[in-house]
């Protein structure tokens, strides 16, 4: 695991595309458009670094370095992916945001192994799959050939408490704790009727909370729709990589979806969110017969030969070896 040797040459070869960037817009090294309405808020999966080498900001002429951390492994399990796909290519992303990996991949897709490709965007937040089916458009996507699946990825497929706001990256599911913040909210303000008017009438629970990053200094929760992996992962065929970033509810949902999982997908790229968390899924993985290829715990400083990095999400990918030699 964690061999760095085997993969920092991985992007040798890439010929740094070269255009007209369009206003509002800045482009990384694939020539990959993205909208400054997106860029301010994106994680680091799935971006390239900011700086370019004439000191821009609308264009990015490198692929990312070990030394940008989380950008560098997301492009290396992409890469892998995609050299390796057979016939067709599909990628599932799990907290898509506006779905950078999914775009960034199809563009890798093209310059490494031309396939037909199907992407699954998944996301809890209205927001984010406009954002996404925009982010395809911009980039020569037809959004109306892939899957947008607006829900909760979860372990029961019940509707589940959501929170978000319009123009923010960041947006996760409630658990028990959060549900339970939110009824002692709802009666202490009085707000009773006002959720049940809003159930009834609209399918929304009409909650504003108190959120400083979010425009108007507040975000949303709404019931939203609740998915389980095993549901997607019914009509495909098989994945060749699933992207995962769902702010903590990767505790339960990975393990939930081991069985299929196993039979189906070939490539697990997962940001983990605390270290209890990635220590227990790395195990379980690891155990099911998974091929670790990198760990790296959140929040953590980590030094390599090819420079040092600081991890936000952690970093776990793993191999399916059952389905990958």
């Amino acid at each position: 695991m964690n061999d760095l040797d085997r993969f920092v040459g991985i992007f040798d070869g890439i010929e740094p595309w070269r255009g007209d960037v369009p206003p509002g817009f800045r482009a990384n090294v694939l020539g990959v458009l993205t909208a400054h309405a997106f860029a301010p808020r994106e994680g680091a999966g799935g971006a390239t670094p900011s700086q370019s080498a004439t000191g821009a900001d609308d264009f990015v002429d490198r692929p990312p370095r070990v030394s940008d951390g989380e950008a560098f492994f997301e492009w290396v399990t992409m890469v892998a992916a995609v050299r390796a796909a057979r016939d067709r290519f599909t990628m599932v992303e799990l907290g898509a945001g506006y779905a950078a990996r999914s775009v960034d991949a199809h563009t890798l897709l093209r310059r490494f192994n031309p396939l037909p490709a199907r992407f699954v965007v998944v996301d809890g937040s209205p927001h984010h799959i406009d954002w996404a089916k925009r982010h395809f458009a911009a980039n020569g996507l037809d959004p109306g050939a892939h899957w947008f699946v607006h829900a909760v990825v979860n372990v029961t497929g019940q509707p589940q408490l959501f929170a978000y706001a319009p123009g923010v990256y960041y947006s996760a599911g409630l658990g028990r704790e959060g549900g339970d913040e939110v009824l002692t909210a709802i009666r202490s303000q009085g707000l009773t009727e006002t959720v049940l008017e809003g159930l009834i009438l609209h399918g929304r629970t009409n909650l504003d909370f108190p959120m400083p990053s979010a425009p108007g200094g507040h975000f949303r929760v709404d019931l939203t729709s609740g998915i389980k992996v095993e549901t997607l992962l019914t009509p495909l065929d098989a994945v060749d990589l699933m992207d995962v970033d769902i702010q903590n509810a990767e505790a339960v949902v990975i393990p939930d979806a081991m069985p299929a999982l196993a039979k189906k997908v070939r490539r697990l790229h997962i940001g983990t969110h605390t270290h209890a968390i990635h220590g227990e899924l790395e195990l379980r993985l690891a155990q099911a017969g998974w091929k670790i290829v990198f760990t790296y715990p959140p929040d953590s400083l980590i030094t390599t030969p090819y420079g040092a990095f600081t991890t936000s999400d952690g970093i776990l990918t793993v191999v399916n070896r059952g389905l990958l030699a």
